[in-house]
């Protein structure tokens, strides 16, 4: 997923929610310009790949719970306590 015009506090909220484990970096997208992604930097990357309609049936309510309660507390300049 792309995000554009994104303001300093969105970037901030978005540093704390990936965390240490993803690195930042500027990547070329298709389109011929570049953008910035957060990169795992694990080993257990898995070799399947990912499809956004199994993640929906699996996955995304139990995510989307997940992710309001800790954009709250980071929105709130807490830490996100997972």
């Amino acid at each position: 997923m792309l995000l554009t015009d994104l303001s300093y506090k969105e970037w901030e909220i978005l540093d704390v929610f990936e965390d240490l484990r993803y690195e930042l970096l500027e990547i070329n997208l298709a389109t011929g310009t570049s953008g910035w992604a957060y990169v795992w930097q694990g080993d257990d990357v898995q070799e399947d790949d990912w499809h956004a309609e199994d993640f929906q049936a699996r996955h995304l309510a139990e995510y989307a719970a997940r992710c309001a309660r800790i954009g709250v507390r980071l929105a709130a300049g807490l830490p996100k306590g997972e």
